[in-house]
């Protein structure tokens, strides 16, 4: 039996929520840099908003499990030079 377009609908927000309580632990280390991650859903990309915590705007990037296991592993102030200069040229 095949899904209906609503339940297709739910199935794809469920998988966003998950996996935006995936990065928690990441959000929580940006807060506190005063930046933050992001899954913009109309887009299906992440972000990292380098500037302000409460802001939806900021540079997408691809976030796979090496990726994010950089991240985490990195001090904070790596972290935070990490981020500050993501997208420099």
């Amino acid at each position: 039996m095949s899904k209906t377009m609503s339940e297709l609908i739910n199935d794809v927000k469920a998988a966003e929520r998950r996996l935006i309580k995936s990065v928690q632990p990441l959000n929580k280390r940006l807060a506190d840099l005063d930046m933050h991650v992001y899954w913009e859903g109309h887009y299906q990309e992440w972000f990292i908003n380098r500037f302000a915590n409460n802001d939806r705007s900021g540079i997408s990037f691809w976030l796979d499990g090496r990726k994010y296991k950089k991240l985490m592993s990195m001090s904070d102030t790596e972290l935070l030079e990490y981020c500050k200069n993501w997208g420099a040229s």
